[in-house]
C-alpha cells in the first residue's frame, strides 16, 4: 500500500515532534512554599536549593542570606529566599514588614526561638541574618 506524498509529510513532522517531546528533560520545580523543611537552617537552605549568597555557621545555628541585586553578579534569588522564610515558618506579619521595608536601616524580629534581623538598599536588596536563640 502506497501512502501519498503529502500524508507521508504529515507523519514523519509528526515523528520528528514526538521525538522533541520525549528528549526534553522535564522542568525541575523550584519549593515555593514548603510545609516544613527537617534540618533547621541547614535543612531550609538546602531544601529551597539556595547555593549563592548564603553562609551558614558550622554548628548550623546562624545564616546569612545576601539577595542578588540588580547590579550584581551573584547572591541568592528573592524566590529562593521566600521558600527559606515558608521553609522555616516565619509568621505572615514578619514577612510583610520585610516586605515594607525601604531602607538600609536594621530591622528585627524574633519567632519560634529564632532571631532575624534584615536590611534592603534598592541597589543591593535585601541583607538577612537569622540566628537560633
Amino acid at each position: 500500500m502506497l501512502v501519498p506524498t503529502r500524508h507521508a509529510l504529515t507523519l514523519i513532522f509528526i515523528g520528528v515532534v514526538l521525538a522533541g517531546c520525549a528528549t526534553r528533560p522535564a522542568p525541575q520545580p523550584v519549593p515555593s512554599q514548603p510545609t516544613r523543611i527537617a534540618g533547621g537552617l541547614e535543612g531550609a537552605v538546602t531544601g529551597c536549593g539556595l547555593t549563592e549568597g548564603v553562609q551558614l555557621n558550622d554548628a548550623g545555628t546562624s545564616l546569612t542570606i545576601d539577595t542578588k541585586g540588580p547590579g550584581e553578579a551573584a547572591g541568592a534569588p528573592i524566590a529562593g529566599v521566600k521558600c527559606v522564610l515558608e521553609a522555616l515558618h516565619v509568621p505572615g506579619e514578619i514577612q510583610s514588614r520585610m516586605t515594607l521595608s525601604t531602607s538600609s536601616e536594621e530591622n528585627s524580629a524574633s519567632w519560634e526561638g529564632r532571631d532575624l534581623s534584615w536590611s534592603y538598599d534598592p541597589e543591593t536588596w535585601f541583607h538577612l541574618a537569622i540566628a537560633d536563640s
